[in-house]
Order: C-alpha cells, then structure tokens, then sequence
C-alpha cells in the first residue's frame, strides 16, 4: 500500500500549477532580496542571511466557520509581497478519526483507512480510484455500494462525488496525509490510545 500510494501521490505533484505557482512565488522572493539590497543594506547579516518582518492570516472560502477549504499567506511587510502560503482542509478530519478508531490493531491498516479519504475525494470518472475504499453495503463509499449492482455510470459518478478534490489542492493536502500517515505518529495511536494521562487526568479534576 505504501509503495501505491507513493507513485500515485508523485503523479500528483507533477500538476502544471505547480510550476506555475513555484515560478511566481521563486519570483517574488527575489524582489523581496532585491529589495532589501536596494534600500535597507543592514538587514542582511555576517553570514548573508535576510531578516525581514512578515504578517501571516488565514482566510476560509466561505464565512460564518462552514467553510471545509481555506488558505493561508506569509506577507513581507515592506513590499507587500507573498513569499508563502498553505492551503488547508477540513474535509479528512472526520474519516481520519473514524480510520485511526476502527483499525487501532495496525499502523498499516490504519495507514491504507486514511489514504482511501484522500483517493476517494480525488476521484473522477475518468480516473475513479475508490479501490482502497471499505467495500459493502455498510461502507462509506457511495462508489463501493455502487458497484454491488453493477458497473457505475460515469454521469452517476459526477452526480454523488460531493467531496472532490481538484490536483491543485490535492497535492498540497496529499503531503499532510503524508505526516499523518507516519508509522511513528500512528503507531501511538494503537490501541485506540489517542489521549495521553496528563490530559485524562486534567478532564476529571474540578477546578473550583
């Protein structure tokens, strides 16, 4: 699993927008060094190194807290340029846990129940990847329930695909699948032991 995941994650990072994005922000870090070269001379320390104040928000796509899809920027104060920026997702937080709780016995198992989120949400009818989904009529997987009665129209396969992921996003929320699915992180979590003592403790003592 870890090898599959691997090789279809890389065909993921290879997205056009990639370089594009890579470009613009190679691009602004430059005017930004260009900058401080021009006007301020002393910001550079002995060693070279840049030392430059920067503003940092995040922004969700929609308001009110229903929003599942965000993103945040690292601003240079002096020129107003973006030198970096994170996108985040709430879509996987859901399955994460449901993954880590129903196959506590096994990192590995543990490991392939998150990464049939992320496969699931990326989803297309030219390209379904809903292998690793849970199979059967109990399962989460509208594709898996789907195919019990047949081959799954593609028309169908736009019509439920609710939580769909397009590449640009996907490979930036595929690399914090990747932290997520580290056998050293999960391998605390075996046993369903997902809260440690202090903090067990904490919840049960009255703070008069």
């Amino acid at each position: 699993m870890g090898q599959d995941v691997t090789v279809r994650f890389a065909e993921l990072s290879k997205a056009p927008a990639d370089c594009v994005k890579d470009n613009i922000l190679k691009q602004s870090r430059q005017k930004v060094v260009d900058y401080y070269r021009r006007e301020e001379v002393g910001a550079f320390d002995e060693d070279g190194v840049l030392n430059i104040g920067v503003s940092y928000d995040g922004t969700w796509a929609k308001r009110g807290h229903t929003s599942k899809i965000g993103a945040g920027a690292v601003i240079e104060i002096m020129t107003g340029l973006v030198i970096a920026f994170h996108i985040m997702s709430l879509y996987c937080q859901s399955y994460y846990t449901k993954a880590v709780r129903s196959f506590n016995l096994s990192t590995e198992e543990m490991s392939k129940a998150i990464w049939a989120s992320f496969f699931h949400s990326i989803s297309t009818k030219e390209l379904p990847v809903h292998q690793y989904c849970p199979a059967g009529e109990e399962c989460w997987c509208w594709y898996q329930r789907a195919l019990l009665t047949g081959p799954v129209d593609p028309a169908f396969h736009d019509r439920q695909q609710s939580t769909f992921l397009n590449s640009d996003v996907a490979n930036y929320v595929g690399k914090v699948y990747k932290r997520l699915t580290d056998s050293s992180l999960l391998s605390r979590c075996l046993l369903g032991k997902t809260q440690n003592c202090n903090e067990s403790l904490h919840s049960v003592i009255y703070m008069g």
